[in-house]
């Protein structure tokens, strides 16, 4: 059995999440196995190291485009990195855009 075979529980909103990421800090960012519910995506700020602003809005984005879904950040300022784990989508027909739009029509 493949070592990734875990990549299934991923969405396109998961994808989306790392593509912003990267947009945002212009390195690199996978999704790496986090333990048997949840993923982590690390982010990386070598390039804003004493912008905390930045940081916290790019942090922000990341929380508000996961959801209920986050779970925790650890920041490792000697590496300036951010550890962001994210747990997998459990019902993956739904997406949040037509979680709103399903709450706004009942």
């Amino acid at each position: 059995m493949s070592k990734d075979i875990w990549k299934k529980k991923l969405t396109p909103f998961d994808a989306a999440l790392c593509r912003m990421v990267e947009s945002l800090t212009g390195h690199d960012t996978e999704p790496c196995l986090g333990g048997k519910d949840e993923y982590f995506i690390v982010i990386d700020y070598s390039d804003h190291p004493n912008d905390p602003d930045w940081l916290n809005a790019v942090l922000s984005a990341v929380q508000g485009h996961a959801g209920d879904r986050y779970i925790s950040q650890t920041d490792d300022p000697d590496t300036h990195q951010v550890v962001v784990h994210i747990r997998f989508d459990k019902d993956r027909t739904l997406y949040p855009m037509q979680i709103v739009v399903e709450k706004k029509v009942a």
